[in-house]
């Protein structure tokens, strides 16, 4: 069976090109613009057990994708004006990050090196437990999402969002450290400290938040770039290839930016 390592299909197939109907994406193991369908992008034969797979499909993506939908459908209707965010669909964005950065590179080889028994279990064995664990003990490690507020963010610049197999990225804005997860090139969804203030946010509406520059689209793409830089160095994957092409241009030049931000992770 093959599996997506971190990465949805249901999150990708919302940057497919709109002409070739398949996604282009960046590698950061050649440095190549690339494209592929949505099915095959960021997977690996036999990556997951079938348990696994569906404990993730039920627990995780399901949950959150049926969240990203209801996003798409609000922006996409133009008569509706009030977006109201339960606790519930909250919760599920939060799990839904948690989830995606204990399935990074960076947190898998973190486990194989301070356990003594790794050798005795196979890839996908592995694979499977930190899984397993990290369901078990999400919340106690991530408690200080407790105190942030889910926002949902509207991308009416020309410059599209980018998105890494890592899902989501942390960004400072108003001196605070914030968490975005992109769900479509014009669409994101971003977890904020509760007494963040910033310009984004809607004065009439506090879960609306609007970019409407495209240098703070860039600098969100330059923030997805460093995270998947940081926690995978495997791709990002765009709409069109003007986004990563930009990427591509800040890599030949910053490369030495990005291998220090690395190295204060590992």
């Amino acid at each position: 069976m093959r599996s997506h390592i971190q990465i949805p299909n249901g999150v990708l197939k919302q940057f497919r090109n709109t002409e070739s109907n398949k996604v282009f994406y960046l590698s950061l193991k050649d440095w190549k613009i690339h494209a592929v369908t949505s099915k095959k992008l960021g997977t690996a034969d036999d990556y997951y057990s079938t348990d696994v797979e569906e404990l993730l499909n039920k627990e995780i993506e399901t949950p959150y994708l049926s969240l990203a939908n209801k996003f798409l459908e609000f922006f996409h209707d133009d008569n509706q004006h009030c977006l109201q965010i339960s606790i519930t669909e909250e919760e599920r964005l939060k799990r839904f990050v948690k989830i995606a950065l204990c399935r990074s590179e960076l947190a898998r080889d973190s486990v194989v090196k301070n356990s003594y028994t790794h050798f005795l279990f196979s890839d996908q064995k592995k694979h499977d437990l930190l899984i397993e664990s990290t369901l078990a003990s999400i919340d106690k490690q991530f408690s200080f999402l407790n105190e942030y507020k889910m926002i949902a963010l509207k991308n009416t610049s020309v410059t599209f969002f980018v998105v890494g197999q890592n899902c989501v990225y942390s960004i400072e804005s108003n001196n605070y450290n914030c968490y975005v997860v992109p769900v479509s090139p014009q669409i994101a969804l971003a977890l904020l400290p509760e007494e963040y203030g910033g310009i984004f946010l809607d004065s009439q509406d506090n879960c609306l938040g609007y970019i409407t520059h495209s240098r703070d689209v860039e600098l969100m793409n330059l923030a997805a770039l460093r995270y998947e830089y940081i926690f995978n160095c495997s791709f990002i994957a765009g709409a069109r290839k003007e986004e990563l092409t930009n990427l591509q241009l800040f890599i030949k030049d910053h490369l030495d930016v990005l291998e220090n931000d690395k190295k204060q992770f590992v």
